[in-house]
């Protein structure tokens, strides 16, 4: 009201009302995001599908996202790094299944392949693969080699590695014959 010079009681036209509807979304689709954002780091794609779920308007949402964008409260590039540290301290992956997961969240290839490599740094899947099945393999002690090569190969599978890998970190272990 104060921005458009409005007092209680004066009458408004149509475009106006209009104007300050959508203001009025903006706003509050602004403190959503805030919300959203003061928690965890998101991609744009995933802001917008959270604000499209709440029933934001398309042209809100995209000024929110153009508003962020200017102050660097989104940005897609400094996200997949974020994302891939995170998940490499937290559950480590196969670069493969990494970039799927970025693509998932709306990351462009280009933003994606930079983050794994800036963040895998030299480390081939191989090595990841090897790091993680010298971890798990410690949990299996005492059981027949046939299960423990069952339970890793699994293991490694569900973090995205490819089968060659699997059976190279497998015989580095010793456990194929």
């Amino acid at each position: 009201m104060y921005q458009h010079h409005l007092y209680v009681g004066d009458e408004i036209e149509e475009s106006l009302a209009q104007i300050l509807m959508l203001e009025d979304e903006v706003f509050r689709a602004k403190n959503k995001a805030r919300f959203l954002l003061s928690y965890r780091m998101r991609s744009i794609q995933e802001l917008k599908d959270k604000l499209s779920q709440k029933k934001f308007s398309e042209s809100a949402i995209e000024q929110v996202v153009y508003d962020f964008g200017n102050v660097s409260l989104l940005d897609d590039r400094q996200f997949a790094l974020a994302y891939v540290q995170t998940r490499l301290i937290q559950k480590p992956i196969s670069k493969n299944l990494m970039s799927k997961e970025l693509r998932q969240k709306g990351i462009t290839d280009k933003d994606s392949q930079n983050a794994i490599e800036d963040r895998y740094g030299g480390q081939s899947d191989f090595s990841i693969a090897l790091d993680l099945a010298e971890k798990r393999i410690r949990r299996y002690k005492g059981e027949e080699s046939i299960k423990v090569k069952k339970k890793l190969s699994d293991f490694l599978a569900r973090r995205g590695f490819r089968w060659d890998v699997i059976s190279e970190v497998l015989g580095e272990l010793g456990l194929f014959e």
